[in-house]
């Protein structure tokens, strides 16, 4: 695993798997966990957050934790946010700049805000 400028400290059950390069990563995992798969790209300024709040106005006082799983060779590009109770399928590409609010499937490009499936990944069965 190469991590270069990793901006955080990895917590109890937050687990990054060999062959993954994290380039000054956010990861606010101080109470939900964070699991990364083996093969994970992930670019300069993305935020992994598991900790958000409510929208009602009377709750947002008390924070609410969640996990975030990203699955194996996924590639997230810089300056990406993905927020709490997400799931990212293997293969997937977040593009640069995307705020991941919902589960992604496997082997696709999403991108926008929120994140939105732009284009299904062909597979090559080499």
């Amino acid at each position: 695993m190469d991590i270069n400028d990793l901006l955080a400290h990895l917590n109890r059950g937050e687990a990054v798997e060999g062959g993954s390069e994290l380039h000054r990563v956010m990861i606010d995992g101080l109470s939900g966990s964070i699991t990364i798969g083996d093969g994970v790209l992930i670019g300069h300024n993305v935020v992994l957050a598991t900790l958000n709040h409510d929208i009602d106005p009377r709750k947002r006082s008390t924070m609410h934790s969640a996990p975030i799983v990203i699955g194996k060779n996924v590639w997230i590009g810089a300056k990406a946010t993905v927020v709490p109770n997400v799931t990212i399928g293997d293969g997937a590409v977040i593009a640069a700049g995307a705020v991941v609010t919902k589960d992604v499937p496997a082997n696709v490009i999403v991108g926008g805000v929120p994140a939105k499936i732009i284009k299904k990944i062909e597979t090559s069965q080499e």
